[in-house]
């Protein structure tokens, strides 16, 4: 699996994590910088990510997904990992009511990638695949899921 075109719609969500999103967050949309943040997108360096990527964050072999929303005027990252039956979402930011920043997309990093890890102060292989929030002050945080969770690297600060 690799990353969905930046302009993949609403429809490439599967149906049970688009009826969790319907549900949980009602009236959500996938996240837009240009709406989000009018006029932010000269001060952002995002490039080469999308709202919606697809990789197998859990290493079983079927797809899972990471989606970034708007939802009240606020920008939420997810994560759906399959399992046997469905979906089991899990938020990547805001992790805690106090987090912020601007995000701005995500982008999937692949099983085998090797990534710079700033707070061990050295880089990092890619046991699974993993997906990154590219934040538009510069910073990057990517999520691999471990021990059923999923735990974050920080790439850039």
């Amino acid at each position: 699996m690799g990353a969905m075109s930046a302009h993949a719609g609403e429809e490439a969500i599967p149906a049970a994590i688009r009826a969790d999103l319907d549900a949980r967050y009602p009236g959500w949309q996938l996240y837009d910088l240009d709406v989000m943040q009018p006029g932010e997108r000269k001060y952002c360096s995002v490039s080469g990510g999308a709202p919606l990527v697809g990789g197998d964050f859990n290493g079983d072999g079927t797809p899972d997904y990471g989606v970034l929303i708007a939802y009240r005027h606020k920008g939420y990252a997810l994560a759906y990992v399959s399992r046997s039956k469905g979906y089991r979402r899990y938020t990547l930011f805001p992790a805690k009511p106090n987090d912020t920043g601007s995000p701005g997309l995500l982008s999937l990093v692949p099983k085998g990638s090797t990534r710079p890890d700033i707070e061990a102060n050295r880089p990092m292989v890619a046991l699974k695949d993993g997906v990154t929030l590219i934040f538009c002050e510069s910073s990057r945080v990517t999520y691999y899921f471990r021990r059923n969770k999923f735990a974050p690297v920080f790439e850039a600060d």
